[in-house]
C-alpha cells in the first residue's frame, strides 16, 4: 500500500468498536526501514501530535485501519529519536540519480516495512512512460536526507 493511500483512512478501535479519527500522515523509522506509525488529523496544538505506533495497528485495509484499543492513541510532542514524518522525508530526500528525479511516494508491505519508493522523473516523463519503482534496499543506499529541510 502506498503512503498516500493510507492518508485519510479512518482508524477504528477493535476493543471498543469506535472511530478514533482519520490518518493525516505516516511517520517512519528510516534506520529500521518501517512505517513507525500514523498521525491522526486531530492535532492538539502545533507542538503536540496524536499518534498511533505501528505496534498497536492490527491491520491496514484499503478502507480503514484497525487498532487494538482506544488506549493505542498516544499524545506526544515528538515522534522519537530517528523518526520522521513521511511528508518531511519525501520533501527532504535527495536522490543521487539524474536531476529532476524525486521520490513521489513510499510503498509499504503487510508488515509495515518499506518495500520501496515510487520514482517520478518529471510530469511529461510520468505521462509518457509512467513512474518507476525502486526497492528499499537500493533506495536507502542512493538517498540523502537533508537536515535543514532545504
Amino acid at each position: 500500500m502506498k503512503g498516500r493511500e493510507i492518508c485519510g483512512l479512518p482508524v477504528f478501535s477493535w476493543q471498543e468498536g469506535t472511530l478514533l479519527g482519520h490518518v493525516s500522515q505516516c511517520y517512519l523509522d528510516l534506520k529500521d526501514g518501517v512505517m513507525a506509525g500514523v498521525v491522526l488529523e486531530r492535532p492538539l496544538t502545533k507542538r503536540w501530535y496524536t499518534v498511533i505506533p505501528s505496534s498497536e495497528i492490527l491491520k491496514i485495509y484499503r478502507d480503514g485501519i484497525i487498532v487494538k484499543s482506544s488506549d493505542s492513541v498516544v499524545e506526544t510532542n515528538q515522534l522519537g529519536s530517528g523518526k520522521i514524518f513521511c511528508s518531511d522525508f519525501l520533501r527532504r530526500a535527495e536522490l543521487r540519480f539524474s536531476e529532476g528525479e524525486v521520490i513521489s511516494d513510499l510503498v509499504f508491505n503487510q508488515k509495515n516495512a518499506i518495500d520501496g519508493g515510487e520514482i517520478s522523473k518529471g510530469f511529461w516523463n510520468d505521462l509518457s512512460e509512467g513512474r518507476s519503482f525502486l526497492p528499499w534496499s537500493e533506495l536507502k543506499r542512493q538517498i540523502r536526507v537533508q537536515k535543514n529541510g532545504r
